[in-house]
């Protein structure tokens, strides 16, 4: 035969008369406090505001583009009609910049324009 637990064992009384142990701090808590201690980084009241602000509109966008790439994923079709896309421009963009040398100073030119926009000028 089988073993079959007593039902006489009440779970919930032995569940019940546990005492709560109390509340403490430990030593790699602590260290971990020391350590925030140590950055010394205060945030004034008017910067908290923009920080927490962007902070959770970065998590909200990071877990709306999960939900979006994760649905896309869902369609049988797309992903693999992606792959498609994703190598068609591969070959485009070697056969049009990387072959030869002229397209390649073009596209090194290209490259340093932007990268003067986005960093401004040195002068």
């Amino acid at each position: 035969m089988e073993d079959v637990p007593s039902a006489s064992k009440n779970l919930y009384n032995e569940v019940q008369t546990q005492i709560p142990k109390e509340i403490s701090i430990s030593e790699e808590e602590m260290k971990g406090f020391d350590i925030l201690n140590n950055l010394n980084v205060k945030l004034d009241s008017e910067d908290t505001f923009p920080i927490l602000l962007y902070t959770g509109g970065a998590v909200v966008v990071v877990w709306l583009a999960s939900a979006v790439v994760g649905a896309i994923d869902s369609i049988p079709v797309v992903p693999k009609l992606l792959e498609v896309v994703g190598l068609g421009y591969i070959v485009w963009f070697s056969t049009r910049y990387l072959i030869f040398k002229k397209n390649r100073e073009e596209l090194s030119a290209k490259i340093e324009e932007l990268k003067q926009q986005v960093l401004g000028s040195d002068g």
